[in-house]
Protein backbone atom coordinates (compact mmCIF):
# COMPACT_ATOMS: atom_id res chain seq x y z
CA UNK A 1 0.00 0.00 0.00
CA UNK A 2 1.22 3.50 -0.83
CA UNK A 3 1.82 5.78 2.11
CA UNK A 4 1.58 9.55 1.77
CA UNK A 5 4.19 11.58 3.54
CA UNK A 6 2.87 15.00 4.41
CA UNK A 7 5.37 17.51 5.71
CA UNK A 8 4.77 18.43 9.30
CA UNK A 9 6.90 21.54 9.67
CA UNK A 10 5.18 24.92 9.51
CA UNK A 11 6.95 26.39 6.46
CA UNK A 12 6.33 23.37 4.26
CA UNK A 13 2.63 23.44 5.17
CA UNK A 14 2.51 27.17 4.51
CA UNK A 15 4.12 26.79 1.08
CA UNK A 16 1.87 23.83 0.25
CA UNK A 17 -1.20 25.89 1.18
CA UNK A 18 0.03 28.86 -0.88
CA UNK A 19 0.63 26.64 -3.92
CA UNK A 20 -2.83 25.10 -3.57
CA UNK A 21 -4.43 28.55 -3.33
CA UNK A 22 -2.50 29.76 -6.39
CA UNK A 23 -3.56 26.71 -8.42
CA UNK A 24 -7.21 27.12 -7.36
CA UNK A 25 -7.12 30.82 -8.26
CA UNK A 26 -5.69 30.03 -11.71
CA UNK A 27 -8.31 27.33 -12.33
CA UNK A 28 -11.15 29.66 -11.34
CA UNK A 29 -9.68 32.48 -13.45
CA UNK A 30 -9.37 30.25 -16.52
CA UNK A 31 -12.83 28.71 -16.08
CA UNK A 32 -14.36 32.18 -15.71
CA UNK A 33 -12.78 33.28 -18.98
CA UNK A 34 -13.87 30.09 -20.79
CA UNK A 35 -17.47 30.47 -19.58
CA UNK A 36 -17.47 34.15 -20.60
CA UNK A 37 -16.21 33.34 -24.09
CA UNK A 38 -18.76 30.52 -24.45
CA UNK A 39 -21.60 32.84 -23.38
CA UNK A 40 -20.54 35.55 -25.82
CA UNK A 41 -20.21 32.97 -28.61
CA UNK A 42 -23.71 31.64 -27.85
CA UNK A 43 -25.15 35.16 -27.99
CA UNK A 44 -23.40 35.89 -31.29
CA UNK A 45 -24.54 32.61 -32.88
CA UNK A 46 -28.09 33.12 -31.58
CA UNK A 47 -28.15 36.66 -32.95
CA UNK A 48 -26.89 35.43 -36.31
CA UNK A 49 -29.65 32.78 -36.46
CA UNK A 50 -32.33 35.33 -35.56
CA UNK A 51 -30.99 37.87 -38.06
CA UNK A 52 -30.91 35.38 -40.95
CA UNK A 53 -34.36 33.82 -40.38
CA UNK A 54 -37.17 36.33 -41.14
CA UNK A 55 -39.84 34.39 -39.22
CA UNK A 56 -37.72 34.23 -36.06
CA UNK A 57 -36.72 37.88 -36.49
CA UNK A 58 -40.38 38.89 -36.74
CA UNK A 59 -41.25 36.83 -33.66
CA UNK A 60 -38.34 38.31 -31.71
CA UNK A 61 -39.34 41.85 -32.71
CA UNK A 62 -42.95 41.24 -31.70
CA UNK A 63 -41.84 39.82 -28.36
CA UNK A 64 -39.61 42.79 -27.62
CA UNK A 65 -42.34 45.28 -28.58
CA UNK A 66 -44.88 43.40 -26.45
CA UNK A 67 -42.61 43.58 -23.40
CA UNK A 68 -41.86 47.28 -23.98
CA UNK A 69 -45.60 48.04 -24.28
CA UNK A 70 -46.30 46.14 -21.04
CA UNK A 71 -43.47 47.99 -19.33
CA UNK A 72 -44.85 51.38 -20.39
CA UNK A 73 -48.38 50.57 -19.21
CA UNK A 74 -47.40 49.67 -15.66
CA UNK A 75 -49.06 51.94 -13.15
CA UNK A 76 -47.59 52.58 -9.75
CA UNK A 77 -49.82 52.03 -6.73
CA UNK A 78 -51.63 55.08 -5.34
CA UNK A 79 -51.12 57.10 -8.54
CA UNK A 80 -47.41 57.80 -8.05
CA UNK A 81 -44.93 57.79 -10.88
CA UNK A 82 -43.36 54.38 -11.36
CA UNK A 83 -39.67 54.16 -10.43
CA UNK A 84 -37.31 52.73 -13.07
Amino acid sequence: MIEANLPDDFYSLLITGAVILAVLWLVVFILRKVVSVALIAALVVGGWFVWNDPSILRTAGDTVLEHVDQWRQVEAPSGERPRW
